[in-house]
């Protein structure tokens, strides 16, 4: 059985490799000092864990509200803004997105605009340059604009 000594040299060790592949910690958000923070993440105390949960959680809501056009009406229907979440039980308050909203998207052109509306941020101005684009023609033109654009493979 690994001594503790052992398992937190292990996870210094993992630490230092992952590094170069996370943003400088100035640039993090709660939700990224939530995942990075913890040397162990398994071993956080639960007050800890819970308040970088809550931070993290309350972070993003607030971000897809305040920048996704669609989401923010989705929960403004369900009487919900961030102003709501103050506790951990108000967690469970937040508006959530059924999954088939994003497995059952239009094609075509269509495609495109569901996009435009379905995603939080800046988005890049696309060229589509054919009549009835494919769904990789889409991908491929907001691939090319600078934002990768993948295919689900429509597991949960």
């Amino acid at each position: 059985m690994e001594t503790q000594a052992e398992l937190e040299r292990r996870l210094k060790a993992i630490n230092e490799l992952s590094v170069r592949y996370m943003l400088p910690r100035e640039m993090w958000t709660p939700a990224d000092e939530a995942v990075y923070k913890p040397l162990d993440l398994l071993g956080t105390p639960m007050d800890e864990a819970q308040a970088l949960q809550f931070k993290a959680i309350k972070y993003a809501f607030t971000r897809h509200y305040t920048l996704n056009d669609w989401y923010h009406k989705f929960c403004d229907t369900r009487g919900f803004t961030p102003d709501g979440v103050n506790t951990n039980d108000d967690l469970n308050k937040i508006p959530l997105v059924p999954d088939l909203t994003f497995k059952q998207h239009p094609s075509g052109k269509d495609l495109a605009s569901w996009i435009e509306r379905t995603f939080t941020g800046d988005l890049p101005q696309v060229t589509i340059n054919t009549a009835d684009p494919s769904f990789d023609d889409i991908l491929e033109a907001y691939n090319a604009a600078g934002l990768f654009v993948a295919h689900s493979t429509g597991t949960s």
